[in-house]
């Protein structure tokens, strides 16, 4: 006997990738824009280069409202380094390289393709429609 209730149909993995493929676009164009950070930040961040022309932003560490002055994140630059940044108070306190620790594969079971992956495959794309500089 059923209740009337249709049972609620699970997202493919393809629609799953799509939304988190789109969902990094969103933050690397915000990043683009200068919408994600503080000017300050942005300032620290080109000192070492990391402009949003050079990498762009693939994760956003924005912390909650009780750490003022905190800011984090992870950069893809455009020779394929993923770099975590933390900034504090207005001081870059960590940039370090990571590429070693990021999944770029095309393909995981269940799951689809890795974030890092999608990265890469958005960074291709800016790097060929002259959103970034190579």
């Amino acid at each position: 006997m059923t209740t009337g209730r249709r049972a609620k149909k699970q997202r493919s993995v393809g629609e799953v990738v799509a939304d988190r493929r789109e969902s990094l676009e969103q933050v690397a164009e915000s990043f683009r824009a200068g919408a994600t950070f503080p000017s300050e930040v942005t300032a620290l961040l080109a000192e070492r280069g990391l402009t949003e022309t050079t990498a762009l932003l693939v994760e956003d560490g924005t912390p909650p409202p009780c750490c003022a002055g905190f800011f984090a994140g992870r950069l893809l630059t455009t020779d394929e380094r993923f770099l975590d940044f933390e900034v504090e108070d207005g001081e870059l306190i960590r940039c370090e390289d990571v590429t070693g620790e990021v999944d770029v594969s095309p393909r995981i079971r269940g799951v689809g393709t890795s974030d890092g992956w999608l990265a890469l495959v958005l960074l291709r794309r800016w790097v060929r429609e002259g959103k970034l500089s190579s």
